[in-house]
């Protein structure tokens, strides 16, 4: 099956501000790509998606920090219509101040 591409950011520290959106996505049978985030902070105002519209698996998503902050309007989704979701693993997050 084609499709899996992935997105990897590594940064001590990764804000995301002002909707800013990641996304991979398919439409046929290739599965959608993975995303990751690693970082010491991390501060998400957008979204975050791996998704597809076909037969292929919603891709994964990886968010990896001991400070993880979102905003009311932060995003992190892995959806399907078709076959199965993708996991999400991010650690809980504390509110936005």
């Amino acid at each position: 099956m084609r499709g899996r591409g992935q997105i990897e950011i590594n940064n001590p520290r990764i804000q995301m501000k002002g909707g800013v959106n990641i996304t991979t996505s398919t439409e046929g049978a290739g599965n959608a790509g993975s995303i990751g985030l690693r970082g010491e902070e991390i501060y998400l105002d957008g979204n975050i998606n791996a998704n597809t519209s076909g037969f292929g698996k919603a891709g994964d998503i990886t968010i990896t920090s001991p400070e993880l902050t979102l905003s009311d309007r932060a995003n992190i989704a892995a959806n399907t219509n078709i076959n199965s979701t993708g996991e999400i693993s991010p650690p809980s997050p504390r509110p936005h101040r």
